[in-house]
């Protein structure tokens, strides 16, 4: 194997894909919100998903798109910040655990960021392993 794919492959313009990982989006103001409401729970929707959900379904078609990829993104959180939660109890390796657990809920918030900035820009964001538990 050669080093120079290694070595490209691990560059940090791998680490700038995974964070400008966005979709085309519908054009806010195409449903029955106007456009800047539009924008503004789409922004939201990145840190709230489910309570857009419950407020806003159906209402917007941008505005689906991204509290359905918000929602994904934060149940898969959940279920790997369970899974960290329970094998944080576990002696001795229980404190990696936990750790990890710490450094998951600050990638996760530093993402919904990102995603809650793309939606600023009209853009939808593609959160990086996410589930796809809702389509």
């Amino acid at each position: 194997m050669n080093t120079s794919n290694i070595t490209d492959s691990l560059s940090s313009t791998n680490v700038r894909g995974i964070l400008n990982a966005e979709q085309s989006c519908p054009a806010y103001g195409a449903g029955k919100l106007s456009a800047a409401d539009d924008r503004f729970w789409s922004m939201a929707s990145h840190l709230i998903a489910l309570i857009v959900l419950i407020l806003k379904r159906g209402q917007s078609p941008a505005l689906d798109a991204h509290w359905k990829m918000a929602l994904n993104f934060q149940l898969t959180m959940f279920i790997a910040g369970f899974v960290l939660g329970f094998l944080g109890a576990l002696p001795v390796v229980g404190v990696v655990f936990m750790l990890a657990s710490v450094v998951l809920s600050l990638v996760s918030l530093a993402l919904a960021i990102n995603g809650l900035l793309k939606a600023k820009d009209g853009k939808l964001f593609r959160y990086p392993l996410s589930l796809h538990l809702i389509k």
